[in-house]
């Protein structure tokens, strides 16, 4: 590269092909290689635009799975926060009704006692 930059610099636009990549239709045949359709021949002159051309077209393919897999994730995080909240909303609950009761207990064990030294005051006072 540093030998021929002239050389270089003049390939690189004969690489990428004129047109978009995507909407091309690519077939393979039972016993070839993977070949362009007629709009991929449109946009491509030679070997070297045509190989870019797949590459294009394969790197879309990647960039489509890899966005489809980030929205797949996003929702799945956004369903575990919603799973987590509901969790921590349950649990809140619960500890709510804990409290409730543990003073509800502690009343009628109160109550009890406070009955129970009632009827021995009633019972020695005779």
């Amino acid at each position: 590269m540093e030998r021929f930059p002239g050389e270089l610099a003049n390939a690189m636009p004969g690489v990428f092909p004129r047109g978009d990549p995507y909407g091309s239709i690519w077939e393979q045949t039972v016993a070839s290689a993977l070949g362009g359709g007629t709009s991929e021949h449109l946009y491509s002159d030679n070997a070297a635009m045509s190989a870019m051309h797949a590459m294009m077209k394969a790197y879309r393919g990647v960039e489509r799975s890899l966005g489809m897999t980030s929205t797949s994730l996003s929702l799945a995080q956004e369903e575990k926060r919603q799973l987590q909240r509901d969790y921590d909303e349950q649990i809140e609950e619960l500890q709510a009704d804990l409290a409730q009761l543990t003073l509800e207990t502690d009343q009628a064990i109160q109550q009890k006692e406070t009955i129970g030294a009632e009827n021995l005051r009633l019972t020695t006072a005779h």
